[in-house]
């Protein structure tokens, strides 16, 4: 899964009009990341672990959001 920019798209924050001289000065790549369709087919969970934990994590979370659950959610991130 290391898929690269192509040269097309390696040059696109280049042309991008830059507001001060230090901008994005600490970027040294810039790596397209594989879509989600990719992922999910290459690394499936049907009937695993994961798959069980996922579930059981999104009934808690509705269950605290219902009211039906007393635990505290907090939900960090941009």
């Amino acid at each position: 899964m290391n898929a690269k920019a192509t040269s097309a798209s390696d040059t696109w924050y280049a042309s991008v009009e830059k507001t001060s001289q230090t901008d994005d000065e600490r970027i040294k790549d810039i790596t397209v990341l594989p879509p989600p369709e990719h992922l999910i087919r290459f690394f499936p969970i049907r009937g695993t672990a994961v798959e069980a934990l996922i579930t059981q994590t999104r009934l808690s979370i509705h269950n605290i959001i219902a009211g039906k659950d007393d635990r505290l959610l907090v939900v960090i991130g941009p």
